[in-house]
């Protein structure tokens, strides 16, 4: 059997829609369809994965489809660049599954999510956390993954702190906590230079930076009972490689998975009160009190007049008009016009990146807060640097 016919994969299909596991529907497979050649579940994983999207009853894209993949065999450099993007999105379906499965098979701690209940005499407050630049896994004379933890254990600590202290005054009603890039250094990025500057290599410092969110950073938020949305974007650091990547860059790109992986362990943890919005392009836009808000990592520079203009071409993609932007990147603390364009600093602070750019780089990262109102010109009410240097040596 050297190919699949619709009705085989219709079959699988339909057997995974009924939520059978990958073994089970290999064994019904085989007993239907393999008297000349038994397939593996990871087979069928993939035969899945790759026609998950495709209408099967249309003859005419079956046949297209099998002429397709024909094609592919051929060797030619085409060929070979086409089977390794159709490799490189299988695999990833498949991780994503196959992390879906493991967590499904596992018992998790069952958190009990606070109820939270405004009063009616007050008016209503959102803070906004900013979160980007963790670098997971890089290594200088002051950074490594200890301070990496310490420094966002810090900024959690404080995050809640004022939650407590302005809801003596606010409904303290939402936590709007965007991630907004580089969560880790990436071993890969430059070659040698990545290596040498690296803790640890890609796979510790995906599952790192996965446990380190999690634990210290979502699940004390989601216990406080406010609603907590997560806006979550990618950064240059998540990358296969230097050159920026221009088909669906949010998906195709190692934060996917982290982003992915997180929004799972908080459904598998009953973390209810928690909404991701994962974009698969490079940037998303959210309102806090009828404000349009664009979050995204980086733009080409940081003067006020190109960032502008970049907002502005950006309103003109989501059709509104967009009042404040956040991003990441350039590791330092920078605002214009009362706090409508904000870059946030990183966790690592001062290194090599930083030194030869000759940026201010202090470890750090932004808290802003938002008033609902009916008398002002907008909702923002004001911002708030959390220094998280200990000026420590590793």
């Amino acid at each position: 059997m050297s190919s699949y016919t619709d009705s085989m994969i219709i079959f699988i299909r339909e057997l995974k829609d009924k939520g059978n596991t990958w073994d089970e529907i290999a064994v019904k497979f085989n007993k239907k369809f393999g008297e000349e050649e038994r397939k593996t579940a990871n087979a069928l994983r993939k035969i899945y994965s790759r026609y998950s999207d495709i209408d099967f009853t249309d003859e005419t894209v079956i046949n297209s489809i099998q002429s397709n993949e024909t094609s592919k065999k051929k060797s030619s450099i085409l060929a070979k660049e086409n089977r390794a993007l159709v490799n490189y999105v299988s695999g990833r379906k498949n991780l994503l599954e196959e992390i879906r499965e493991m967590l499904s098979s596992r018992s998790f701690t069952q958190y009990k999510v606070p109820i939270y209940k405004p009063d009616k005499s007050k008016r209503n407050m959102t803070m906004e956390t900013l979160l980007s630049d963790l670098h997971d896994g890089k290594r200088t004379p002051t950074f490594n993954n200890r301070i990496l933890k310490e420094r966002l254990q810090k900024y959690t600590s404080v995050i809640i702190g004022e939650i407590n202290r302005y809801e003596k005054i606010y409904n303290v009603e939402r936590i709007v906590a965007p991630i907004l890039g580089d969560l880790i250094e990436n071993s890969y990025m430059h070659g040698i230079e990545s290596l040498a500057g690296c803790e640890y290599q890609n796979p510790e410092q995906i599952r790192h930076v996965t446990q380190l969110l999690f634990q210290d950073f979502l699940i004390p938020l989601s216990l406080t009972g406010r609603q907590i949305v997560v806006p979550c974007l990618t950064g240059n650091h998540s990358k296969y490689s230097f050159k920026d990547t221009y088909i669906d860059p949010g998906k195709n790109n190692l934060s996917w998975i982290i982003y992915n992986m997180l929004e799972m362990l908080c459904k598998a943890s009953k973390l209810t009160n928690i909404e991701f919005i994962i974009p698969e392009g490079i940037y998303c836009v959210y309102e806090i009190y009828g404000d349009p808000i664009l979050y995204e990592h980086k733009v080409d520079s940081y003067q006020q007049k190109n960032v502008e203009a970049h907002i502005h071409d950006r309103s003109k993609q989501v059709k509104k008009m967009i009042k404040f932007a956040r991003f990441g990147h350039f590791h330092e603390s920078l605002s214009y016009g009362r706090g409508r364009i904000i870059f946030n600093a990183s966790f690592s602070g001062l290194d090599s990146y930083s030194e030869i750019k000759g940026y201010s780089s202090e470890p750090s990262q932004t808290i802003n807060y938002y008033i609902e109102t009916d008398t002002r010109c907008d909702s923002y009410y004001h911002s708030f640097i959390v220094n998280l240097n200990k000026y420590e040596k590793v």
